[in-house]
């Protein structure tokens, strides 16, 4: 865990990264009337050709991108993008601690994760925001039994920040209530069809 606030500095581990970051942290800011003139402001000739589907509004679903808004309106740089990142990674840390330790007795095997020098450098270093949903996901996973409806929320959360939670829904449905498994449909009916409207 040490090792990620020394990755925060390093711009260069994947330049595209940072590039995106920049695009995503500018376009965040902009509010979503703003005419397509507008925005035009935004393509310059460093960043924009470089976007990935640019015919595209967004990739990103709602979550993703109210986290990407905060964190441009507190600090509009790619280190700020990072620190996001960084912290949501270290909650997952203390998170998969904890679950593994009423578990198993032991927040040992938490250390594979913690200590994966892959994850270390893709998410601190790179500033891919995969630990955002990740934590809600397994938030989601520890609360399945005990407070299916927190987890219910909990799960929709993961999934409108990365679509990838998805797969986990039919083992979630195995744990919860028909009132848990009604939550989280309406939840994520309600957030999916926000992303599919913006995202065309």
């Amino acid at each position: 865990s040490r090792r990620r606030p020394v990755l925060l500095c390093i711009e260069d581990l994947a330049a595209a990264d940072g590039v995106a970051l920049g695009v995503v942290r500018r376009l965040s800011v902009a509010s979503h009337s703003m005419r397509v003139l507008t925005l035009a402001t935004l393509r310059d000739a460093t960043i924009h050709p470089r976007i990935n589907h640019p015919d595209l509004r967004t990739i990103y679903p709602p979550v993703a991108e109210a986290g990407f808004a905060l964190v441009a309106a507190i600090s509009p740089t790619v280190l700020g993008m990072k620190l996001w990142v960084l912290l949501h990674d270290l909650a997952l840390v203390a998170v998969l601690g904890a679950w593994c330790r009423r578990r198993t007795g032991t927040a040992l095997p938490s250390i594979a994760y913690a200590w994966n020098p892959l994850v270390v450098a893709e998410y601190a270093g790179s500033g891919h925001h995969d630990p955002t949903g990740m934590l809600w996901l397994v938030v989601a996973l520890v609360l399945a039994e005990r407070r299916p409806r927190w987890s219910a929320v909990a799960f929709a959360a993961a999934v409108m920040v990365k679509l990838l939670p998805l797969v986990a829904l039919p083992f979630l449905f195995v744990v919860w209530p028909w009132r848990a498994r009604a939550l989280a449909l309406a939840l994520l009916a309600t957030g999916l069809g926000m992303f599919l409207a913006r995202a065309g």
